[in-house]
């Protein structure tokens, strides 16, 4: 049950952190060098202690950057 403080931020219970959860993402996956990409789901594990979840809206990929 979420707890709040004198800001009215709420937190959650130490055991709802603990809860981990995979999550299913969409990446594209080279396996080798020369290797086409692929469009792939994924699963992966909830960050743990010290790690976060990015949101990327918007990335680029060069031309040459295939070729190096």
């Amino acid at each position: 049950m979420p707890t709040g403080n004198s800001m009215g931020a709420r937190r959650s219970e130490p055991s709802a952190l603990l809860e981990k959860a995979a999550m299913n993402i969409h990446a594209y996956v080279v396996d080798h060098v020369d290797a086409p990409f692929r469009w792939e789901e994924l699963t992966v594990d909830e960050p743990g202690p010290g790690e976060a979840v990015v949101k990327i809206v918007a990335t680029g990929l060069c031309h040459t950057d295939l070729n190096t």
